[in-house]
């Protein structure tokens, strides 16, 4: 059970990390014309961290399947959490694989992109989605 809390956790975040990067991205993208040239490698290594932790929330989320994740969302709502910012607020669990599969496409290295095709396949046999 402790392992259970730890992974959720980790997914959370991991889930905030990525929101916050992704929002420093944008603002970035923003205001290019405005950025000096010695704030780039500060984006590189923003850069790693960011496919890195979408490394980890892809390995830790491939074999939940969408019942799953709604039996925790439901078990949060009776007990009157806010399921806001919980790994679990997704609805739908292939669109989530398909993004964090992606973002390792792009900018990861070969070894994390055939481990990420390996789960992306997984998933989709999981949830039985193979059309």
């Amino acid at each position: 059970m402790e392992r259970l809390n730890d992974l959720a956790s980790l997914l959370k975040f991991a889930k905030e990390a990525m929101d916050y990067y992704e929002g420093f991205n944008n603002m970035i993208n923003a205001t290019k014309s405005n950025i000096k040239i010695k704030f780039f490698p500060f984006i590189n290594f923003n850069l790693f961290f960011f496919k890195r932790v979408a490394f980890v929330r892809l390995e830790n989320t491939y074999y939940m399947h969408d019942q799953t994740l709604a039996n925790l969302r439901q078990s949060a709502t009776d007990k009157g959490r806010n399921i806001q910012n919980e790994f679990y607020e997704t609805e739908n669990s292939k669109e989530l694989i398909f993004k964090l599969a992606t973002m390792i496409y792009r900018y990861s290295e070969d070894k994390n992109k055939i481990k990420a095709i390996l789960y992306q396949t997984y998933h989709h046999w999981f949830i039985n989605s193979f059309y």
